[in-house]
């Protein structure tokens, strides 16, 4: 036998010797033994994990002794633990009408809120504080049952623990969250801060209040008092890195790249290197500064790539100018193995800015394989297949669009003025056009869209009216070759003529304004 079994029995033999000596000397039966003696029994059983013997030792105390409440608690636990739910509760009843103490009151109480049974536990808890008005563990537990079910009153419970614990740092703190549950954000910052001056090092009330000015955007507050419970965990670099992050949406970019930098040089791990990394590229993509941009970004895609990383860094080759290099970069962002669509879809973004139209078309319908219902992959396929002469293919896709989001402004004019251009669909066209006018009614682009459609339809006062407006929004190139056809079709050729060369000083490579511009000019001498 090994030591420690042997001191183990030593130990068991001794208090079995102790109680049948007190019981020997007191005169107490031998029942009264054998009741004491299953209940050590099944003492030593769940200290040492045996739980199916520790349930038989309790049952056969409380056969020998119905008043044993002691055992009838650690039998309803061992129910609960074991799913014998319907016994633990028949047991907590039989207990619950014999044995009024608060010890055993309390303990129902945590039972049946476990089970769910939130009505018999707060009448349990009432029950108590009737006897001990200022009995603090079942002030808390309705307070916090309450919490959930009717935040009020649990308010008026945690009122009551603060009354007799005024200088407890706690019960300001819970009855802040349940003040931020019913939306009163003063009242809970108030009380917050109470728990604050209550204990200084306490952080949770630091952290919650500094959770509240960050989400009122109020980031120089929060960063205050997330500094104060850095004061207490200086080597928390997780909430050092938050700190950075909010310095960042602060726009206070020189203190944000000093946190960044901290952490860079403090950290061995390269995943928290990598994530330095990236939060520096952002500083200086604020800044425009996009050489040290691509050069902080490419290494956190060395720590560790993503494909989101990709996609930055050949936004920061697109804005250097770089076209080919972001090319380059989103075709290895593909090589991951990961199908994500928005790399396709960038890909397809840039080869429709260098115009070309069959690689974008490609990377578009690669997007839509993957997923789809990405809206703008439709869009934009929708305009390479409209501005390459493919236009019944284009319908389709801004059809798409617009299922996905009615209230697209952008292809509902695109649309409608494809359909106006060409005169097809008017009427559609112009419910259409009025529909992006609902959404966005100063936008000059979509007046000018109107106006086309009144001067395809024949209506050519309204047209001119229409685009006269347009053109007090937007100076373009087409609102005015619009109006010059308008003013030739009233007969006014003068005035057509100024707005064709007014279009031609915009854009001067339009072959059909100088066309439109001689003709005129030839019959006007």
């Amino acid at each position: 036998m090994k030591y420690r079994q042997i001191i183990k029995c030593f130990y068991f033999v001794l208090i079995i010797a102790l109680f049948f000596t007190n019981l020997s000397s007191a005169g107490t039966s031998y029942e009264d033994y054998e009741r004491y003696y299953h209940y050590l029994q099944a003492l030593i059983y769940q200290r040492y994990g045996n739980i199916l013997m520790a349930q038989k030792e309790y049952e056969k105390t409380i056969q020998l002794d119905p008043n044993a409440y002691a055992a009838y608690r650690e039998l309803i636990l061992i129910y609960t633990q074991t799913g014998r739910i319907n016994d633990a509760i028949s047991i907590a009843e039989e207990i619950r009408k014999k044995d009024n103490s608060v010890q055993t009151q309390l303990f129902l109480g945590g039972l049946y809120t476990l089970l769910g049974d939130t009505t018999t536990a707060v009448n349990i808890y009432e029950n108590v504080l009737t006897k001990e008005p200022e009995n603090t563990e079942a002030t808390v537990l309705l307070a916090g049952i309450y919490a959930t079910i009717n935040p009020e009153k649990s308010l008026d419970y945690w009122d009551k623990f603060i009354s007799f614990n005024k200088d407890l740092s706690d019960g300001y703190y819970q009855k802040s969250l349940v003040l931020l549950k019913l939306k009163r954000v003063a009242d809970a910052k108030d009380n917050l801060q109470k728990a604050i001056d209550k204990d200084r090092e306490n952080i949770l009330p630091r952290l919650a209040i500094a959770e509240i000015y960050e989400l009122e955007n109020d980031y120089l507050k929060s960063i205050q008092q997330y500094e104060e419970c850095l004061q207490f965990d200086p080597d928390n670099l997780s909430l050092l890195s938050h700190i950075g992050a909010l310095y960042h949406l602060a726009k206070e970019y020189d203190r944000a790249e000093k946190v960044f930098l901290k952490i860079k040089e403090t950290s061995s791990d390269p995943n928290i290197k990598g994530s330095m990394n990236f939060w520096l590229s952002l500083i200086y993509e604020e800044r425009k500064d996009w050489k040290n941009a691509i050069k902080y970004i490419e290494s956190a895609i060395e720590e560790e790539p993503a494909v989101s990383k990709y996609i930055k860094l050949s936004y920061y080759w697109t804005q250097s100018g770089n076209m080919k290099k972001a090319l380059k970069v989103l075709d290895s962002a593909t090589k991951l193995g990961s199908d994500d669509p928005e790399t396709y879809f960038f890909l397809g973004l840039g080869y429709t800015d260098i115009k070309e139209y069959k690689k974008a078309e490609k990377n578009f319908l690669k997007t839509l394989s993957i997923k789809d219902d990405f809206t703008d992959a439709h869009f934009y396929l929708g305009i390479i297949y409209e501005q390459t002469k493919r236009f019944e293919k284009s319908i389709p896709h801004l059809r798409r669009v617009l299922e996905l989001n009615p209230r697209n402004d952008v292809a509902l004019n695109y649309l409608g003025y494809s359909f106006a251009d060409r005169g097809m669909n008017l009427d559609e066209a112009e419910q259409l056009i009025k529909r992006a006018l609902e959404i966005s009614p100063e936008n000059g682009a979509y007046i000018d869209s109107l106006g086309w459609i009144y001067y395809k339809k024949g209506r050519v006062i309204e047209a001119k009216k229409e685009l006269e407006k347009a053109i007090g929004k937007l100076e373009d190139p087409v609102i005015y070759e619009h109006l010059g056809d308008v003013e030739k079709n009233l007969g006014k050729d003068d005035n057509a003529l100024k707005y064709y060369k007014k279009a031609q000083e915009l854009d001067r490579k339009n072959r059909t304004l100088k066309k439109k511009i001689k003709e005129i000019q030839k019959g006007l001498k």
